[in-house]
């Protein structure tokens, strides 16, 4: 426990640090800790046996995934139709190029990156009940939705459990429960990708209760 009361936990899951500070008993944010290795089990697309890595894998049979896969894949389908494609999960092959969960970050050549984008189309992932099914060619990437979701789903977990302050860092992914105590709000750094990490921010933005 830290000078004002609050508590920090870290934990590394989705391919990023996770960091949750609130006032209230470590044992709950342990819990919440928990939550996240469970999501991680499930939708990361680098777990082998994970619901994403199964899909992925699956070459193009139907797959069998948990009701919370299920949630966030229909969430990310109503979200890719709202935005007239814009947002597309079926991006796995075009990500993969880039090489950013292996560390080595390269920049693919246009054609090959033109002819994994192609593949990319959200519009042809079946999902039925508890199953999903994608092309042989295709692999999802929840990259673009999952830490946001599971940031809202863990300070949903923490209000169930009466915490009435708390800040959830998902990887950049910032959501906020309450206020300080103080009652002032909480004030989450934009980071200057030019800058030093942690320590370097071109703005702030003053948050309360953002979940």
């Amino acid at each position: 426990m830290s000078e004002d009361g609050s508590t920090t936990v870290k934990g590394v899951y989705f391919d990023t640090i996770n960091t949750i500070r609130a006032w209230c008993s470590e044992s709950v944010l342990v819990e919440a800790m928990a939550e996240c290795r469970k999501y991680n089990d499930l939708l990361s697309k680098t777990a082998p046996g994970s619901d994403v890595w199964r899909v992925n894998h699956a070459e193009g049979a139907a797959v069998t995934v948990n009701e919370k896969t299920m949630a966030i894949l229909r969430l990310a389908q109503e979200v890719s139709e709202a935005s007239a494609g814009a947002f597309n999960i079926a991006v796995g092959p075009a990500v993969a190029l880039w090489h950013f969960t292996d560390g080595s970050a390269i920049l693919p050549d246009a054609k090959t990156l033109s002819d994994a984008a192609a593949c990319a189309d959200c519009t042809r992932i079946r999902l039925a009940g508890d199953s999903v099914r994608v092309p042989p060619e295709m692999q999802i990437d929840l990259g673009g939705i999952a830490k946001g979701y599971i940031a809202d789903e863990i300070a949903n977990f923490l209000k169930e459990r009466g915490v009435k302050h708390a800040m959830l860092n998902f990887g950049g992914n910032v959501v906020t429960v309450g206020s300080k105590p103080d009652g002032s709000d909480w004030k989450v750094g934009l980071q200057n990708p030019l800058g030093k990490r942690g320590e370097d921010f071109w703005a702030f933005v003053e948050s309360q209760d953002s979940g």
